[in-house]
């Protein structure tokens, strides 16, 4: 049975003109829309839409799971990199002892 959910763009547009904004919401429901179960979409009973800085989605619970990974994936931001990155070196034994006197 579909459900309505409400999924806030604030996390994956940055701040910009509402145009901006509008953009990048419809970019992220193409890919809701070409990506998670893409047929299910001919449903009259499915609708996404964007209204408020937020994407509106009537859809079943399988496809709500399955919007939200994309979502959380799209918010991942990666690590920055480190400005100077420790290069470990590589220790190796070669089981040989060598002796010595004492």
């Amino acid at each position: 049975m579909p459900e309505v959910r409400i999924y806030c763009l604030t996390n994956l547009v940055d701040s910009g003109s509402g145009a901006d904004q509008r953009v990048a919401g419809e970019q992220i429901i193409g890919i809701i829309r070409k990506l998670i179960q893409p047929k299910s979409w001919g449903d009259p009973d499915a609708y996404i839409a964007l209204a408020a800085g937020s994407i509106v989605v009537r859809q079943t619970p399988a496809v709500h799971g399955h919007i939200q990974n994309l979502i959380d994936a799209l918010a991942a931001k990666p690590k920055p990199k480190a400005q100077n990155p420790v290069v470990p070196t590589a220790t190796q034994s070669t089981g040989v002892s060598t002796g010595g006197a004492f």
